[in-house]
């Protein structure tokens, strides 16, 4: 966004975020974690809530590795506490996978059918200082290599812990 489009946007958002409290109804912004384009401090001030997705700190279109490895987690969670009183953000985490066949694009998946995936190829599950679980295999009829990541329950377990010793006002889950 311009400076212009920025300063109209939190502008649109402070009125429109009054007009529903008059209603008894909350505004809540969803802000991507690393998108400069956003002002997220006055966003803060502007809505009701703010949930920052803290997640995609590897996306499919860069190369392979952690979705929200929890020491990046963990700085950013820092970072957007900063931006953002705890009683007005929501914490946004990542239920999914990506697969990036030969270091193209990612295809995404769900967690189930990276499980799939990893049980059909008979890969090794890889739990490194990431605490992201990974793996890697070859598929037999394109001979193309597969790597792997995702976040799972045991990832979710370690964000919410350290999401809920900051006091924020919420969970979600995408």
């Amino acid at each position: 966004l311009g400076s212009n489009s920025a300063r109209a946007y939190i502008d649109f958002t402070r009125q429109l975020a009054r007009h529903l409290a008059s209603f008894g109804k909350t505004l809540t912004v969803q802000v991507a974690v690393d998108d400069q384009a956003y002002d997220v401090a006055a966003l803060a001030k502007a809505a009701h809530m703010i949930i920052v997705m803290l997640y995609d700190e590897h996306t499919e279109m860069g190369k392979p590795g952690p979705l929200a490895g929890q020491g990046w987690f963990e700085q950013k969670l820092a970072l957007m506490r900063a931006l953002v009183p705890a009683s007005k953000l929501i914490v946004g985490l990542g239920s999914y996978a990506y697969d990036w066949a030969d270091n193209a694009t990612a295809q995404e998946l769900s967690v189930q059918e990276a499980l799939e995936l990893l049980s059909s190829s008979k890969a090794s599950l890889v739990f490194d200082s990431t605490l992201n679980p990974q793996f890697a295999y070859s598929n037999a009829e394109s001979g193309r290599q597969h790597v792997i990541w995702y976040l799972d329950a045991v990832t979710a377990h370690n964000q919410i812990a350290a999401a809920l010793q900051e006091r924020v006002a919420g969970l979600s889950l995408w």
